[in-house]
């Protein structure tokens, strides 16, 4: 009869326990967990430019914008602000 090791005893032990408490560590159910409220009036303006150097970046940054994404193989850039 084969003999199990303590090392894959610890590890067999370490992933079941870290997989059931995974599950129950949270639920739909849950009363104590708030969700962060998103106001649905909100309008946002936005801009795509195509890639600038850092006083172009400083330029849009001033006036309020910021950062979202980047398409590389487009070489533009994504900015928002918000207007209300």
């Amino acid at each position: 009869m084969k003999q199990i090791d303590l090392k894959s005893v610890l590890i067999g032990v370490f992933v079941t326990t870290t997989v059931i408490l995974s599950l129950g560590a949270t639920g739909p159910q849950d009363k104590g967990v708030k969700l962060p409220s998103w106001d649905e009036s909100q309008k946002w303006e936005w801009t795509i430019l195509p890639f600038v150097d850092a006083d172009g970046l400083k330029r849009v940054g001033n006036a309020g914008f910021e950062f979202v994404s980047c398409d590389q193989k487009l070489r533009t850039s994504v900015w928002r602000r918000r207007v209300q």
